[in-house]
């Protein structure tokens, strides 16, 4: 009978721990939605001073084309999103490592990941072909920094949801005895 209980209460844990991830998804991409649209109304600012158009014209489609492209940017994210996060949340979950700092920071380092490679590539060939750092350099640190506040944000969807949800090992006293195990 005592197994039968654990077995329910690690069940409960990983719903939770599903239920969570899920909406830290889409805080991802809700957080990515809000970036594209930042930047496509800066983009629609700017172009709309030299073509007098209607202002609400431009922003209705900066808004359009941030949904559209962070539908497709959330669909490209998702796998990589599963596979890092599905295991950092584990990870964090076993050495009851969840806080809500460590959320904000594993999320964040976690989404810059998988583009770190490709960003830097690209900086030491374009700087090696010039001979000098690119121009754009400044710009393609902000869109990956941007993408690492996205994954911050999701990470404080994902605390914010467990501690709403009582997770019990939230917050909780730190078991590095598990490391050795």
């Amino acid at each position: 009978m005592d197994e039968s209980v654990s077995t329910e209460s690690s069940t409960s844990h990983l719903l939770k721990l599903l239920i969570s991830f899920m909406l830290a998804f889409v805080g991802f991409s809700l957080a990515v939605m809000v970036t594209l649209f930042v930047v496509f109304c800066i983009d629609a600012i700017n172009w709309n001073e030299n073509n007098q158009d209607g202002i609400l014209a431009s922003l209705f489609g900066a808004a359009w084309l941030a949904f559209f492209y962070g539908i497709f940017a959330s669909i490209a994210s998702a796998g990589p999103f599963i596979l890092l996060g599905g295991f950092g949340a584990f990870i964090g979950w076993k050495l009851k490592l969840i806080r809500w700092w460590t959320c904000l920071l594993g999320g964040g380092l976690l989404s810059m990941l998988p583009l770190s490679p490709v960003f830097i590539f690209g900086t030491v060939v374009s700087s090696s072909i010039k001979g000098r750092l690119p121009d754009s350099l400044g710009m393609d640190m902000l869109g990956f920094l941007a993408l690492g506040l996205c994954g911050s944000i999701a990470g404080f969807c994902f605390w914010l949801t467990l501690r709403f949800l009582r997770f019990p090992d939230i917050d909780g006293p730190v078991d590095f005895s598990k490391l050795a195990q």
